[in-house]
């Protein structure tokens, strides 16, 4: 696909999570690869006529800025630009200046000129880097945090600047920094070192020029995006506030329409809202009325004051009706929440004793929409178990309110005597015969009690709401039979929009998935070679032929070798590897095998290793030394010699071994292609880090120790392109 096809298309793909960053992203790879300017990789993985030279050697002076404290801050003094005065775009901020008094500035760091540029050199992991360019001449100083570049004729400061974007957006300088609590830094001495590839002054200049006109078109599209997705989002509102007035089959149109789309969160919310008002399902005629079972919820409550197992409450003032009146079905009823509750209380105040196994000790953070999380939990002793249940036992059936910090959630106790509570969570003890535990619990989280919820907290460092705001909600309350129509109902949809959430997840996946796609391929256009395709399987069965019978040579280590034999040997193979848990991996392999097994070059296999593990080996076929043969003759002598020379070093590597060697060798060259000399330590982080999960499972000591494995063996990375990627979540069907 070409650059303009891409843009023109962006519509299909913008859906995607950060779809204009990741375009903005690709406008600078493809500007410092040389997609932009039509120039071709060299042999040392530049673009054709460029060169790698470093920061130092391009720059009049490198000049890191001073401190100066707030109590040097004045009004109308000197200006002092500080770490938010650069955007993450490339550009200086001037909405907050800070201003300091003119005995305190460094008199050699009192200024900047047009075409300075300046480098965020400390601030968080995720913005240390920022850069920018200035556009003309200030007097004015600069922080310690920024370092102000001057660069030497010849060098275009744009073209700089948008190097180190591309750095910056793409993880480099978070990776590069020095990290400490809540801050990362690039120091001076780094920054020097840093390489740059840098073609002849007036291709900078064209580079420049074509970003600039690229990233504004990234701009008017992002523009574009919002307002659609501002106008979208009205649409949705209007859409569910028409439904909600009229929530009949006709009207479902508005619910589902593929202009405006309904997340499932408000589809969840419109759900709720119609249940607590009577308008989910129908009403019979001959269920009992809501009053009957609140007075009996009364006079139950009443007993149990009379036999000393509960306390009275303190009286309420006012009828439980909402200031929000909603005209109810026939027989429901609002009524407080107190009004059919036994006991409305809050957990333990005083700090229970807590040991490392017991009794289950909840607090807020344990109350989550639906279920109590006991993965987080602390736990308390017998005696202490209870001690605080004698005030607050939650039991089956019970309802629990998180009441601090996150207010509002809702959870049913889900067995008798199991957990006690501290006061961040609060427990309703209603009357079960006369109101459904579901029922009440989808009502308590409906939009119409959060909002009372929300009204009646208390907000200081964190929301609080208090016992006695709590027995104040006013609560829609059904008839009983209708309480259970309703949480049935309730489920029924809620599981209908859970599958569509689940749908619209995968097509999230799968858009990032699409775009990922694309980018990779106009980030490794094909190479080429005359009938790549023939060239690429003649070379991997020249692979298979050389490796048969060989102990551990299945389809991991073919990967891995056909990876180093375009990595290392510069065999061009047109592969994309993608960064997968067993290193680097195109898919491109299923289809060769698939291929293999048709023209008979040789067969697939499942088998298991001694040690027990499934793997995927290959028997050679009639046809596997024609197909062999045909990759020798393409290869010059050199080729040969290193390509048979890397197979045998591949001969007693086991699956594992050949693993680390291709992902060690793999890491270690992006770097290189993203022109930086890493460290040992940096590798070893990169593989573990920020490869796969499951690469963690190697020791730093393990992987240093292949790294001189690496080294001794002559497979030392020269930053040759292709760069792998991060594989996404699903592929494609």
């Amino acid at each position: 696909m070409r650059l303009e096809t891409f843009f023109e298309k962006f519509a299909l793909l913008a859906g995607a999570p950060n779809a204009v960053a990741k375009m903005r992203e690709l406008v600078l790879r493809l500007a410092f690869s040389g997609g932009l300017s039509g120039k071709s990789p060299d042999d040392k993985g530049l673009p054709s006529g460029w060169e790698a030279q470093t920061i130092e050697s391009i720059c009049l002076s490198i000049t890191p800025g001073f401190a100066c404290s707030r109590s040097h801050q004045v009004e109308g003094g000197h200006v002092h630009l500080r770490t938010h005065n650069i955007s993450t775009l490339g550009t200086l901020n001037f909405d907050l200046l800070v201003q300091i008094d003119p005995n305190k500035v460094d008199p050699q760091k009192s200024s900047i000129r047009r075409g300075d540029i300046l480098f965020n050199n400390t601030n968080s992991q995720e913005l240390v880097g920022k850069t920018c360019l200035v556009d003309q001449d200030y007097d004015y100083g600069f922080s310690n945090h920024l370092t102000r570049l001057r660069l030497k004729d010849g060098i275009y400061p744009g073209f700089v600047v948008f190097y180190f974007t591309l750095l910056r957006n793409s993880g480099y300088f978070a990776r590069l920094c020095t990290r400490w609590i809540n801050q990362a830094a690039v120091n001076t001495d780094t920054l020097k070192k840093q390489t740059i590839p840098l073609p002849r002054l007036a291709e900078q200049k064209r580079i420049v020029a074509k970003v600039d006109e690229l990233m504004a078109l990234c701009d008017r599209l992002e523009a574009q995006q919002q307002e659609r997705d501002t106008r979208h989002a009205a649409l949705a509102r209007a859409s569910l506030s028409r439904f909600a007035e009229a929530p009949t089959p006709a009207n479902l149109d508005f619910l589902f329409h593929q202009s405006y789309p309904i997340t499932p969160a408000d589809l969840r919310k419109s759900i709720l809202t119609l249940a607590v008002q009577g308008k989910l399902v129908p009403q019979d005629p001959s269920d009992e009325p809501a009053a009957a079972l609140i007075a009996r919820a009364q006079a139950e409550r009443e007993d149990l004051i009379k036999q000393g197992l509960v306390k009275r409450p303190k009286a309420l003032s006012g009828n439980g009706i909402p200031d929000e009146v909603i005209e109810l079905p026939p027989k429901w009823e609002f009524c407080r929440l107190d009004d059919i509750a036994k006991k409305i209380t809050d957990g333990e105040h005083a700090t229970p004793k807590r040991e490392e196994h017991g009794y289950f000790l909840l607090s807020a953070r344990n109350v989550r929409d639906g279920f109590i999380d006991v993965g987080d939990v602390d736990y308390v002793g017998h005696e202490e178990f209870e001690r605080i249940r004698k005030r607050c036992d939650p039991d089956a059936g019970d309802i629990l309110l998180s009441c601090s910090g996150s207010v509002g959630r809702v959870a049913i106790v889900d067995a008798d005597n199991k957990y006690s509570m501290v006061r961040s969570a609060a427990l309703i003890k209603h009357s079960k015969a006369n109101v459904d535990s579901s029922y009440l619990a989808l009502a308590l989280r409906s939009p119409d009690l959060q909002r009372q919820i929300q009204r009646s907290s208390k907000q200081s460092a964190q929301a609080n709401i208090f016992i006695e705001p709590i027995r104040r909600l006013a609560v829609p309350i059904p008839p009983l039979a209708e309480q259970r129509r309703i949480v049935a109902k309730v489920d029924q949809l809620m599981a209908l929009v859970d599958r569509l959430e689940t749908k619209l997840a995968e097509a999230r996946i799968k858009s990032v998935a699409l775009l990922d796609a694309v980018i990779h391929e106009l980030l490794n256009p094909t190479a080429e070679i005359i009938d790549l395709a023939s060239y690429r399987a003649a070379v991997g069965c020249y692979a298979i032929s050389k490796m048969q019978g060989k102990r551990y040579f299945g389809r991991t280590a073919a990967m891995k070798v056909l990876y180093l034999a375009q990595a290392h040997v510069g065999l061009e193979l047109g592969l994309k590897p993608m960064r997968e848990a067993a290193g680097p991996f195109d898919s491109w392999l299923y289809r060769f095998e698939e291929q293999g097994e048709r023209e008979a070059w040789f067969k697939v296999v499942d088998s298991t290793t001694a040690g027990g593990k499934k793997k995927i080996e290959y028997r050679p076929g009639r046809a596997l030394a024609e197909q062999s043969a045909q990759a020798e003759r393409a290869f010059t002598a050199d080729q040969r010699k290193e390509f048979d020379r890397l197979l045998t070093l591949f001969t007693d590597r086991t699956t594992e071994e050949a693993e680390i060697i291709a992902t060690l060798f793999a890491a270690w060259n992006d770097f290189l292609i993203d022109g930086h000399e890493p460290s040992d330590d940096e590798i070893v982080c990169e593989v573990r880090e920020n490869w796969h999960e499951k690469k963690g499972r190697f020791t730093p000591a393990l992987l240093r120790k292949w790294l001189g494995w690496l080294r001794q063996n002559g497979l030392i990375p020269r930053g040759r392109l292709p760069r792998t990627t991060h594989q996404t979540q699903l592929l494609l069907n």
